[in-house]
């Protein structure tokens, strides 16, 4: 039996944050009152949903793991404001949830994510981005470097650059790994992600998330080599030569180096084509 529960702890990548102090700087940092909501991603063992339920008026922990979801709901039997559901996030209609708080003034969704799945999650988020008020994440330190990296650095990529189109972004603070148990190997991070207006509809975003995801298919290509593979065909290369130009790119530079105000022209000439 032992076996097993080990082997459902690998399966799930769970590490479990144990610092008081670490704890309460996340729980602080969400600006929560009685008429607030709350989502979390993973409580794991509810360390820090004990923190969330003093602050906000409903908790909703979504668990993938069928025996945390025990746990914490035996921990927290007595805690009226808790509800935890046994589901997988990226597997969840998370719109079925935030219906649930629509009598509620603000949201967020707070998560200590799982190494493996935090950039889907993110993804996964962005989705429903204005219907939270912030969202905050603890990942590995290294996905939070890659988050909040700028153009021209060797760390931005196309998460970087879907974030700053749909949310200001900050770090909060970094974690040692002495925080958790099991002591993970990596460092971790959290980070605050704030909604914002694109000023643009439903469909430009849509368009923006896949001129995005053609131009980062390959880092170490061009621009154009990039977006004539994904977007375009190689027949319609020069006229992209010359959409980039209009746009005031040069066809040779690497999406890398290239900042959100040039992709959203990039767009704009695309789309009056």
């Amino acid at each position: 039996m032992a076996h097993n529960k080990k082997n459902l702890k690998r399966k799930f990548s769970q590490v479990f944050l144990e610092d008081g102090s670490v704890l309460a700087r996340i729980a602080d940092s969400i600006d929560a009152s009685e008429r607030d909501g709350v989502i979390e991603i993973g409580p794991g063992k509810g360390a820090l949903t004990k923190y969330l339920v003093k602050k906000a008026g409903k908790v909703l922990s979504i668990e993938i793991d069928p025996e945390m979801v025990e746990k914490v709901s035996e921990k927290l039997s007595d805690v009226e404001n808790l509800k935890v559901v046994n589901e997988d996030i990226l597997k969840t209609d998370l719109l079925k949830y935030i219906g649930e708080f629509k009598d509620f003034n603000k949201l967020w969704l707070v998560g200590n994510l799982p190494y493996d799945i935090g950039t889907a999650i993110i993804s996964k988020s962005i989705e429903h981005s204005t219907d939270f008020t912030a969202m905050v994440f603890m990942l590995q330190k290294e996905v939070i470097d890659r988050l909040l990296a700028k153009p021209g650095n060797k760390e931005f990529g196309y998460i970087s650059i879907v974030t700053d189109y749909f949310f200001s972004k900050r770090r909060i603070m970094n974690v040692s790994p002495n925080s958790f148990r099991p002591r993970p190997a990596v460092q971790s991070a959290v980070i605050e992600l704030v909604p914002r207006e694109t000023g643009h509809s439903s469909e430009f975003e849509k368009k923006m998330i896949e001129l995005f995801k053609a131009s980062f298919s390959q880092k170490r290509k061009t621009i154009l080599n990039n977006l004539s593979n994904n977007m375009y065909s190689e027949g319609d290369k020069d006229r992209l030569r010359e959409i980039l130009s209009a746009a005031g790119i040069e066809p040779e530079r690497r999406a890398e180096a290239i900042s959100l105000n040039e992709f959203i022209h990039l767009m704009e000439k695309i789309d009056s084509i």
